[in-house]
């Protein structure tokens, strides 16, 4: 009977390939980062798209810094703008989900989607055509900022 002996030095482990001195674990951390932060920076101009496009006013695209004095100057307007994005969030967000169960939830995910994107239309729509962003292109902008924090931030079931 032969005897075996365990190796003295095990053999290494392989470890993934590095991007040059950067773990990859820590690059896709921060990726995953900066999707998030894009998803909640196209959620704030939905709803400063609220505060302006309810009252049908443009959105100062070119002078953002007045966006804060005219919050500053309506914190009630801007306190329903938030309030109604939320409400907004939850309805296609519940509506989509309840779709998987019945497909006439998708009129009231539809519905919901229509709104905020009227609402942003209303108040970056003129100014992005403004500045010579084409009409077609500002309106799949605009409907393209609606939908992508959704997909960003909601996990779809395993």
């Amino acid at each position: 009977m032969a005897v075996t002996q365990k190796p003295l030095n095990p053999p290494p482990v392989r470890k993934a390939p590095a991007l040059g001195q950067f773990d990859p674990a820590r690059v896709r951390g921060i990726f995953v980062s900066l999707v998030y932060g894009f998803a909640w920076a196209l959620i704030a101009l939905s709803i400063a798209g609220t505060f302006y496009g309810a009252r049908n006013l443009d959105a100062p695209l070119l002078t953002p810094w007045r966006i804060i004095a005219d919050v500053a100057a309506a914190p009630n307007l801007a306190a329903m703008a938030l309030l109604a994005q939320a409400v907004l969030g939850i309805v296609q967000w519940g509506a989509r989900q309840m779709a998987d169960h019945d497909a006439r939830w998708w009129l009231l995910y539809i519905a919901a989607l229509a709104l905020s994107a009227w609402w942003n239309w209303s108040a970056y729509g003129d100014p992005l055509i403004a500045i010579g962003v084409p009409w077609l292109i500002a309106g799949g902008m605009i409907l393209l900022g609606d939908i992508f924090p959704e997909l960003i931030l909601v996990r779809e079931r395993g």
